[in-house]
């Protein structure tokens, strides 16, 4: 590898630093010999970001942008035999140095692997050995042991990019991957989120991984900028502060939640203990006032589904046609309904007998719950009199666009004289008697994203809802946004609000 041989096109950005020089001989190297070396790492220096910008003004386009002082490339596929070791301190022609030793094993942002690979390369006229480093930085690998089963109820949500190999899981390891190589990690607090069993913690991290990456695309971007209580988000163009982003994240309600685990722990355990054979299972809960016992149960549905394979006419049918029979005792009430396979089907060794539990549901609070959550953070933080946004990652499947409209905008009511729909005094946005300049003036627009999670089955929307009080707007283009409400027509006394861009249907069925 000739190191001075190599033609300065500004594929890797050098700032003066040596790594830049080695990098660019690494990737051409590399790739005349049919292996693809791609910029990595992050080094969020003031001086460096700033060297970038002036050097780079597309940078935001770019897969990576500035080179970490250690110097780093992640190579498609990985190889895990590439390890830094310093063979010598050799140079550059220019006199920097080229390559500097660290050690093996853990680092916060990744994972480096073992061995050694030399490099000679006569530059100059004289040779240097040269050794470099090949992080992984990584949050999910590819899992060792198939499993094509989908999750239990009971099973974290970390569980689907830990343990599937599902296609659809393995495009969700891509994305998040993907999407942490750019994200400051530094403490590994993020990639311990991405982890954890606690899915509020896993899903709000998810959140943040999103907004992260589509703010990088027009800023410069700091996570948790400062001391005290702070944004998630502090965005700049070059050294000129923008504003601010809070990621905040709904969760469906506490006593679904637990209803929800509920029914998916007995669904899990009656898997445990009943194959499939002729019927698949489904249950409703009517009442359950304490945990009953298992065993009892599953001799019942034995019994009962023997009944039914001797006579399809023995149990009573629901209004569908549906053959079920109540399971009531002391503790609980239970319906179960046994659905008949198809006489040419071939049960499976994953086949699961048990579908799913009863439906959840009762009177739905999203956009109250929600318009709790935005008041919190509405007045926490300094924003030094600058824009300021919040965006709420739906993870309520109870909540949709209309609920959180009805959160910014106020409960709609009818006024009974007049029979004329109007809005209550309600909604985070608006104004009221005490407050004729407009509530929540620090808030220049909320975000709503929506069915995000990366490979999933539904297409993201994030929707923009533009305060129409703010003291100062958020940048039109911060955020990129299938849907936008705000104001359509302001006058001295009045000012008339609604959608600029009517937000797409949800991709769910």
């Amino acid at each position: 590898m000739i190191v001075d041989g190599i033609d300065r096109d500004d594929t890797f950005l050098d700032v003066r630093c040596a790594n830049g020089l080695l990098m660019e001989s690494v990737h051409r190297w590399s790739a005349e010999r049919g292996r693809h070396v791609e910029p990595y790492g992050i080094d969020l220096g003031l001086r460096l970001v700033a060297a970038a910008r002036s050097r780079l003004p597309d940078w935001a386009d770019r897969l990576a942008d500035l080179l970490h002082h250690a110097l780093t490339a992640l190579v498609e596929p990985r190889q895990h035999t590439l390890t830094t070791t310093d063979r010598q301190r050799p140079s550059a022609p220019s006199g920097h140095d080229c390559t500097s030793g660290t050690g093996h094993g853990q680092h916060a942002n990744g994972r480096r692997s073992g061995g050694t690979r030399a490099i000679k390369c006569p530059g100059g006229g004289r040779c240097c050995s040269l050794a470099f480093s090949v992080m992984s930085r990584l949050v999910f690998d590819e899992p060792k042991t198939p499993r094509v089963q989908p999750l239990d109820g009971t099973e974290p949500t970390s569980n689907w990019f830990r343990a599937s190999t599902r296609l659809e899981a393995v495009d969700g390891r891509r994305i998040v991957n993907d999407l942490y190589s750019r994200f400051p990690d530094d403490d590994g607090r993020m990639r311990a989120d991405l982890h954890s069993s606690d899915d509020r913690r896993m899903l709000g991290a998810l959140d943040e991984l999103f907004v992260h990456d589509q703010l990088i695309r027009r800023y410069r971007v700091t996570y948790e900028e400062g001391e005290g209580t702070r944004p998630d988000f502090r965005v700049y163009t070059g050294a000129a502060y923008v504003g601010a982003v809070e990621v905040a994240t709904l969760f469906l309600r506490d006593d679904w939640a637990a209803e929800e685990r509920r029914n998916a722990d007995l669904k899990r355990q009656l898997n445990q203990q009943l194959p499939l054979t002729t019927h698949s299972v489904e249950f409703e809960i009517f009442r359950w006032d304490a945990t009953p016992r298992l065993q009892p149960m599953v001799k019942w549905i034995e019994r009962t589904l023997s009944e039914l394979r001797a006579d399809p006419e023995a149990l009573q049918r629901d209004e569908f046609g549906c053959p079920e029979k109540v399971y009531i005792n002391p503790a609980v009430e239970i319906v179960f309904r046994f659905i008949e396979l198809p006489e040419s089907y071939v049960v499976g060794a994953d086949d699961r007998a048990v579908l799913g539990g009863g439906s959840i549901g009762g009177c739905v609070d999203s956009a109250e719950r929600l318009r709790q959550r935005l008041d919190d953070k509405a007045v926490k933080y300094d924003l030094r009199d600058m824009p300021f946004a919040i965006v709420v990652g739906v993870r309520d499947g109870m909540c949709d666009v209309g609920d959180v409209h009805q959160a910014l905008t106020g409960t709609s009511a009818v006024v009974i004289a007049t029979g004329q729909g109007v809005r209550k005094g309600d909604g985070f946005f608006g104004h009221g008697a005490h407050r004729r300049a407009g509530k929540h003036q620090r808030v220049s627009a909320v975000f709503s994203l929506h069915d995000w999670f990366p490979g999933g089955p539904y297409e993201s929307q994030l929707v923009r809802f533009d305060n129409p009080f703010a003291a100062v707007p958020f940048p039109d283009d911060a955020l990129p946004c299938g849907g936008r409400w705000g104001v359509i027509e302001r006058e001295a006394a009045q000012l008339r609000a609604g959608w600029l861009i009517r937000p797409a249907a949800s991709t769910r069925r």
